[in-house]
Protein backbone atom coordinates (compact mmCIF):
# COMPACT_ATOMS: atom_id res chain seq x y z
CA UNK A 1 0.00 0.00 0.00
CA UNK A 2 1.20 3.26 -0.65
CA UNK A 3 2.61 4.95 2.33
CA UNK A 4 3.11 1.87 4.15
CA UNK A 5 6.75 1.80 3.22
CA UNK A 6 7.46 5.44 4.68
CA UNK A 7 5.88 4.74 7.55
CA UNK A 8 7.26 1.59 8.59
CA UNK A 9 10.96 2.36 7.25
CA UNK A 10 10.82 6.15 9.48
CA UNK A 11 9.57 3.52 12.45
CA UNK A 12 12.48 1.01 12.02
CA UNK A 13 14.84 3.95 11.76
CA UNK A 14 13.68 5.14 15.19
CA UNK A 15 13.35 2.10 16.78
CA UNK A 16 15.95 -0.33 15.26
CA UNK A 17 17.83 1.47 13.25
CA UNK A 18 20.40 -1.39 13.27
CA UNK A 19 18.09 -3.10 11.18
CA UNK A 20 17.74 -0.98 8.81
CA UNK A 21 19.93 -1.85 6.06
CA UNK A 22 18.64 -5.50 6.32
CA UNK A 23 15.20 -4.73 5.43
CA UNK A 24 16.23 -1.97 3.07
CA UNK A 25 18.31 -4.90 1.09
CA UNK A 26 15.10 -7.65 1.63
CA UNK A 27 12.65 -4.98 0.17
CA UNK A 28 14.57 -3.19 -2.73
CA UNK A 29 12.68 -4.22 -5.16
CA UNK A 30 8.84 -3.31 -4.05
CA UNK A 31 7.26 -5.59 -1.35
CA UNK A 32 7.76 -9.08 -2.76
CA UNK A 33 10.80 -10.87 -1.20
CA UNK A 34 12.84 -13.78 -1.46
CA UNK A 35 10.75 -17.20 -1.33
CA UNK A 36 13.04 -18.33 1.08
CA UNK A 37 12.27 -15.49 3.42
CA UNK A 38 8.71 -15.52 3.12
CA UNK A 39 8.70 -19.00 3.98
CA UNK A 40 10.53 -18.06 6.98
CA UNK A 41 8.14 -15.69 7.92
CA UNK A 42 4.88 -17.73 7.23
CA UNK A 43 6.47 -20.17 9.62
CA UNK A 44 7.19 -17.86 12.48
CA UNK A 45 3.43 -16.49 12.40
CA UNK A 46 2.06 -19.79 12.07
CA UNK A 47 4.04 -20.51 14.92
CA UNK A 48 2.24 -17.53 16.76
CA UNK A 49 -0.99 -18.29 15.64
CA UNK A 50 -1.03 -22.19 16.99
CA UNK A 51 0.36 -20.62 20.27
CA UNK A 52 -2.01 -18.11 20.90
CA UNK A 53 -5.10 -20.86 19.53
CA UNK A 54 -5.64 -18.83 16.45
CA UNK A 55 -6.82 -20.75 13.30
CA UNK A 56 -3.77 -21.12 10.34
CA UNK A 57 -4.54 -19.64 7.19
CA UNK A 58 -5.14 -22.32 4.07
CA UNK A 59 -6.45 -22.55 1.09
CA UNK A 60 -10.03 -22.03 2.36
CA UNK A 61 -8.90 -18.79 4.03
CA UNK A 62 -9.57 -15.46 2.25
CA UNK A 63 -7.33 -12.25 2.41
CA UNK A 64 -9.58 -9.70 1.06
CA UNK A 65 -9.73 -7.99 4.27
CA UNK A 66 -5.99 -9.09 5.79
CA UNK A 67 -4.96 -5.32 5.53
CA UNK A 68 -7.70 -4.50 7.83
CA UNK A 69 -6.60 -6.76 10.46
CA UNK A 70 -9.74 -9.03 9.90
CA UNK A 71 -9.24 -12.62 8.23
CA UNK A 72 -12.61 -14.62 7.09
CA UNK A 73 -12.84 -18.60 6.20
CA UNK A 74 -14.98 -19.10 3.08
CA UNK A 75 -18.22 -20.92 4.03
CA UNK A 76 -21.58 -21.35 2.36
CA UNK A 77 -24.01 -18.68 3.87
CA UNK A 78 -26.45 -19.98 6.01
CA UNK A 79 -30.30 -19.37 6.76
CA UNK A 80 -30.96 -17.38 9.74
CA UNK A 81 -32.74 -19.87 12.76
CA UNK A 82 -36.08 -18.60 13.79
CA UNK A 83 -36.46 -19.00 17.58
Amino acid sequence: MRGVTDLFFAWLRRQYPELLSTYADLYAHGSCTARHYRDLVRARVNQALQRHGLPIPDDTTSDEFALLGRRSTVTEPTAPTQS
